[in-house]
């Protein structure tokens, strides 16, 4: 099965919102400025709803009541703005398939976004945290593509990966591609910069990846998994220390914090 073909013929393939694709291009414009972005984003009521709903998060706004796009433009900032945008216009994108609990399906997608920014502040390289945050909202989305275009393979790997097996495996058997790859795919597909479609392909490969953010998700993928192990101490000590150290990360820093890697309270964002 050809993953760019079933893409090609997909009549249902998602979609971000026009005024998403719009405003994606407005941050990369040297005349952009908040009023004008503000004003783009204000078209869509239900996106506007949503990001400030999402702004007024205890993730993202803390203590400050943000009433209005102008407010969340001044106090978030354009890159932070930007992600905002860019996580309602994903979110929005998909339709849940049936077996799929959507709101779980985000809820984790945000956590694991949150824990790609939480590994950036430990790196010595500049790395761009709002890019690292949409790498870890978009890392799961291939489940859900592969659910638009393979529907009755979907459910039955979803039923096996439900009692134990490896998702990977099943989906290379039987499709001949993973959900990574989807993934990787339709951030092509969707013009998301390079780094991030390799990301999203290696994330459980990142020796083999081009991209720095192909470690963070990795790494991600690991604190948010032993922060949610009852058995922390033996995760601990077989940390990807190799990873950490090939993208430059203050191993002592980032183990004292990994407490704080995970927050998992998104409810508010889905209410």
């Amino acid at each position: 099965m050809e993953l760019s073909q079933l893409i090609n013929n997909a009549t249902d393939l998602p979609k971000i919102p026009e005024v998403v694709q719009k405003l994606l291009d407005s941050f990369n414009s040297a005349e952009s400025d908040a009023d004008s972005i503000a004003e783009q984003l204000s078209q869509d009521q239900s996106l506007t709803a949503k990001v400030l709903r999402m702004a007024n998060s205890s993730h993202f706004g803390g203590a400050r009541k943000i009433g209005s796009v102008n407010d969340a433009v001044v106090f978030l900032g354009l890159n932070s703005l930007r992600t905002l945008v860019l996580a309602s216009g994903i979110a929005s994108s998909f339709k849940a398939p049936e077996h799929i609990d959507i709101k779980q399906f985000w809820r984790d997608s945000f956590a694991m976004a949150g824990a790609c920014r939480w590994v950036c502040q430990f790196s010595q390289r500049e790395l761009d945290r709002e890019l690292a945050f949409t790498c870890g909202m978009m890392h799961n989305v291939g489940t859900i593509l592969i659910s638009i275009l393979c529907p009755e393979d979907a459910l039955e790997i979803h039923h096996l990966v439900s009692q134990g097996a490896n998702r990977e495996d099943l989906e290379q058997s039987r499709l001949g591609f993973t959900n990574v790859e989807a993934g990787a795919e339709l951030s092509e597909r969707w013009r998301f910069p390079t780094a991030m479609g390799d990301a999203l392909r290696y994330q459980y490969n990142p020796a083999d990846s081009e991209s720095e953010y192909a470690a963070v998700l990795h790494l991600a993928h690991y604190v948010v998994a032993m922060n949610a192990s009852e058995n922390k101490e033996s995760m601990m000590a077989n940390f990807p220390s190799a990873i950490a150290e090939g993208i430059d990360i203050d191993l002592v820093a980032m183990l004292e914090d990994v407490d704080n890697a995970c927050d998992d309270n998104f409810d508010d964002l889905f209410a």
